[in-house]
């Protein structure tokens, strides 16, 4: 398996951040335009047992993602794993941690498998690998945004 891990800092309490994560809502709005993306699933408050459900890329060239909603610790952590997807395994923790100062850690912990081989270890770390840390770039840095410009802490 390949582990991905990303973590900033956002400006608000690690509570706050939690509840922007759980609200279903929140996901386009932090997630990249490219690939298309669309959230299946009526948005609403992320609990355990939860089956989400998007799409990804466009009508031929996408397609539905399943995760299940697998563990959630009130105020510091959303788990998730992938049932169906363009992954073998995929497993999603979502972390949040008070720094002090009205600030808080945001750390994301992917690991994953696409094929089980020598090749798909390759293509893991070579291909998917970037892809997920820019991915992580992109919605860490949306989520500080949010916090900061619309006072959402």
């Amino acid at each position: 398996m390949t582990t991905v891990r990303y973590a900033s800092e956002v400006p608000t309490s690690a509570y706050r951040l939690f509840e922007f994560h759980v609200d279903a809502r929140n996901l386009p709005a932090i997630t990249p335009a490219f690939p298309p993306f669309s959230l299946l699933t009526p948005p609403k408050r992320s609990e355990a047992g939860d089956r989400q459900r998007f799409r990804i890329g466009w009508e031929r060239l996408g397609s539905t993602w399943e995760a299940d909603v697998v563990r959630v610790v009130e105020g510091r952590l959303v788990e998730d794993v992938q049932v169906r997807g363009p992954f073998r395994r995929w497993r999603h923790r979502h972390e949040f941690a008070d720094l002090g100062s009205n600030s808080a850690l945001l750390r994301d912990t992917v690991s994953l498998r696409l094929i089980p081989t020598a090749a798909g270890k390759f293509a893991e770390y070579f291909l998917v690998r970037p892809l997920v840390v820019a991915l992580f770039w992109y919605r860490h840095r949306k989520t500080r945004q949010a916090f900061a410009h619309h006072n959402c802490s």
